[in-house]
């Protein structure tokens, strides 16, 4: 996920490009940059981190010119923290052409080989925008070879692309000397749209959210398939360079990726959100962790996810202070009356110190609203204890993956799962097996799962499945300090 901006104007573009990044900065945290073109040279400056922290004064005074394009980085593709791998990127060949990119191209290994064999291009980073960029400018030079630059030219070269390029692409490139190019994939899975100012500044972006902010007057989205070029002198042209479209976008746009005031391709991200949460209340219950060492603190988390509609809070058993069991009563009976929702305490000694005795949960349990326990301590005859002390009715529900199954067989009801990220069918299915009776098929199941269940606990979680997620393609596998990326041992 990455978010870019494509500007022709009349006049200087950096403050404006600089703008637009702000408000598309929710779209991408790790670097960000932006090149301009005067006449025909370019200038470029990227950096990792936010877009306040890239550029300074004097970067800013080093990008003249009246056309420019710019991208804040989300990685989802090659090194995360390689500043050679933020955007734009730069050839110099034909023409002169930057580009930055929004998506993921599935077939960008076996791009990079036939851009080496074929093209006779190299590709000195992991990232798959250097791949894009290269593979445009080959097919550019095919179009132009000996020729004057027409949009014509342009569009074929993006037709050819489509037909060698797979995955999810939104891009921004500028031709030196000649004009700013956008184009969409053919199932238009990341956005892109257009619009305009009253000076006639025309400025391609993610969101329309961008436009809106910076004071241009949304026209419309890039259709799937579809390429517009703006020449220096703001001259729009549109053409559909791909042979068959559907529109397909990503769903994660309207979940998260996109700011809610955002239109993306005429549905409002707000009001999709609404919609979702309203269809998946009637299917799905969401419990929301609530829990802190500050007794005011997880109120005051609580009320706010009661008020956000969640149906029930996880709350954990306070941490660093070391609580007595006393205290650790006082304090969940403080949540609990002060709220209205469901609450599941989260046992997990292994990271606060403190274990909640089966005696201390089953005092919780007499209070109508404390329902159920997250059970990580790994400990197997507790199930059965706490059954005895706090009844059937009282939900437990394992934290450990790798102990799942024998928290069943010990009384246990489910389980909140790591490895459900990774192999959700699975996990599901080992659940389903034991409610059915099914032991013989839980076990095989859970045999299957095993080695999983020990590689995502190979080092401290959320690190290993972070990184399982980055290399299914889900997610990125950075993480917020204090904690790292797991070793080159544990990968």
């Amino acid at each position: 996920m990455c978010g870019i901006v494509g500007v022709v104007s009349q006049g200087p573009v950096n403050q404006l490009i600089y703008d637009a990044l702000l408000l598309l900065q929710h779209r991408g945290q790790d670097a960000a940059g932006i090149v301009t073109l005067q006449d025909r040279k370019v200038y470029m400056h990227k950096a990792k981190g936010m877009v306040r922290d890239a550029f300074r004064t004097r970067n800013m005074r080093a990008l003249p010119g009246n056309a420019g394009l710019g991208q804040v980085r989300y990685p989802t593709a090659g090194n995360a923290h390689s500043e050679e791998e933020a955007q734009p990127f730069y050839v110099n060949a034909p023409f002169g052409i930057t580009l930055a990119h929004n998506g993921n191209l599935t077939n960008a290994q076996a791009l990079k080989a036939e851009l080496f064999s074929t093209d006779h291009r190299h590709i000195n980073t992991e990232s798959d925008s250097e791949v894009l960029v290269n593979v445009f400018a080959h097919e550019l030079e095919k179009t132009t070879r000996g020729l004057p630059l027409a949009a014509q030219d342009v569009f074929a070269a993006v037709a050819n692309v489509h037909k060698r390029i797979r995955g999810s692409y939104a891009v921004v490139a500028l031709i030196a000397g000649h004009g700013l190019l956008a184009f969409r994939d053919p199932y238009g899975i990341r956005p892109l749209c257009f619009g305009r100012s009253p000076d006639g500044t025309v400025m391609v972006a993610s969101e329309s959210v961008t436009l809106e902010g910076t004071g241009h007057t949304f026209e419309r989205d890039i259709q799937p398939g579809e390429a517009i070029f703006v020449d220096l002198q703001g001259k729009l042209q549109s053409a559909q360079c791909a042979e068959t479209t559907q529109l397909s976008p990503c769903i994660f746009e309207y979940v998260y990726l996109a700011r809610p005031d955002s239109v993306l391709d005429g549905i409002s991200v707000y009001q999709a959100r609404l919609n979702l949460g309203e269809t998946l209340a009637k299917r799905v219950p969401v419990i929301a962790g609530t829990g802190s060492n500050s007794t005011a603190e997880a109120i005051d988390l609580t009320l706010h996810a009661q008020k956000a509609g969640a149906d029930a809070a996880l709350v954990i058993v306070p941490y660093y202070n070391k609580p007595t069991q006393e205290g650790q009563y006082q304090h969940f009976k403080a949540v609990h009356d002060a709220t209205d929702i469901p609450i599941i305490i989260y046992n997990v000694p292994g990271r606060t110190v403190a274990n909640m005795t089966i005696e201390t949960m089953a005092r919780l349990s007499t209070l109508p609203r404390i329902v159920g326990v997250k059970d990580a301590t790994a400990d197997l005859a507790r199930p059965a204890l706490q059954r005895l002390a706090s009844g059937a009715d009282f939900r437990q529900l394992s934290g450990e993956d790798a102990t799942a199954l024998p928290f069943l067989i010990q009384g246990g009801h489910g389980c909140i799962s790591v490895t459900s990220n990774i192999a959700p069918g699975l996990t599901a299915e080992l659940q389903a097996a034991w409610r059915e009776g099914d032991l013989k098929t839980a076990i095989a199941i859970n045999e299957r799962l095993t080695p999983l269940h020990e590689a995502m606990f190979c080092e401290t979680s959320p690190g290993p499945v972070k990184y399982a997620a980055e290399l299914m393609g889900l997610a990125s596998g950075e993480l917020r300090l204090p904690m790292v990326e797991i070793s080159d041992a544990s990968k």
